[in-house]
């Protein structure tokens, strides 16, 4: 097989050039370095080394976008770099062009800042996305920044946020619960239906005879992990509130069932996780049938979680077999 020639010698040498201060010579052995082996990770890596080193951010991000492409591993190493380079002007300059590009490894950065940066490099990273002639945001960026602003405590703005990246046929399903009647599918959205995998159950949207639109099935075989893997996030104004909808039961065994909970969200003084409303068990086999579960939601809840979940609280409840729409 063949082998790559091997650039170090030649990094080494433009590296004592370098502090020698003959820096014609040492770009020059750079240079040579990658054209012996441009297409290794490691070889970009050293290069952007260099010209960190050198100075010239528009030579380090051509390199470091370049060894992130061809060896993911390495965005460990610039992810921190370019996320300082947001709180100067000419780092975020000479980061506009990759918002514009969005090579590869850019959304993976824009989910690293999301989860681990501060607010202001967050900010400023939104605020590249702003200049660009480009969407605002992908679908996988925007999910990251909601969530960001969620952790935050700033639902009100991650809402709009949200709800502007909707289709035209998602906007149709807006309400006090998105998607009530699961018309769209379950694409674990920050305002949707989320659904929690891997997890050995079935999960589906669809039409069943008896439906009335569309309707989710949940399928169960020798399930026995406590069920809570289904659920939505609420903004909901104080006052009083119900939940209506229809559930048919296909022969569901579980010595407990499963109901619909509301509680305060993540976010909520002063106890989230407070308990709104529980709904009735579920179990058995049973035709479509109606329910209605009504609640009231205190000022000091301004975020609300809808649960389906087990109604059991110890380990042999929570055993599940067969299903449910």
């Amino acid at each position: 097989r063949a082998q790559p020639h091997d650039p170090d010698p030649l990094f080494r040498l433009a590296e004592g050039r370098r502090l020698r201060g003959d820096l014609a010579t040492a770009d020059q052995l750079v240079a040579a370095a990658v054209r012996l082996a441009p297409a290794y990770g490691r070889t970009h890596r050293r290069a952007a080394g260099y010209w960190a080193a050198r100075g010239d951010l528009a030579a380090l991000l051509q390199h470091a976008s370049r060894a992130m492409i061809l060896d993911p591993a390495a965005r460990d190493t610039f992810f921190p770099v370019l996320q300082d380079l947001l709180a100067h002007p000419a780092g975020r300059t000479a980061l506009a062009g990759y918002a514009r590009a969005r090579p590869a490894w850019w959304l993976d950065f824009f989910r690293h800042v999301a989860r681990q940066g501060s607010r202001p490099a967050l900010d400023a990273l939104y605020a590249l996305h702003r200049q660009q002639a480009a969407p605002l945001l992908s679908p996988g960026e925007r999910t990251a920044y909601v969530n960001r602003l969620l952790r935050d405590g700033d639902a009100t703005r991650a809402y709009l946020h949200w709800m502007g990246g909707l289709s035209a046929a998602e906007r149709a399903q807006l309400g006090l619960l998105f998607n009530g009647h699961f018309d769209l599918p379950l694409d674990n959205q920050p305002f949707g239906w989320v659904v929690k995998t891997p997890a050995p159950f079935r999960v589906r949207t669809g039409t069943t005879a008896g439906a009335r639109g569309g309707a989710l099935e949940l399928r169960f075989r020798q399930f026995t992990m406590r069920f809570a893997h289904l659920r939505q996030r609420l903004l909901l104004p104080p006052g009083d509130y119900q939940l209506q909808g229809r559930v048919r039961l296909d022969a569901l065994q579980s010595p407990a069932g499963l109901q619909w909970r509301l509680e305060c969200a993540a976010g909520s003084p002063p106890d989230a996780g407070r308990v709104l409303a529980t709904g009735a068990p579920l179990v058995g086999t049973a035709p479509w049938r109606d329910f209605v579960l009504p609640f009231a939601v205190p000022a000091d809840c301004p975020q609300q979680v809808l649960k389906l979940v087990s109604a059991g609280t110890r380990p042999f409840e929570y055993r599940l077999e067969g299903g449910l729409w």
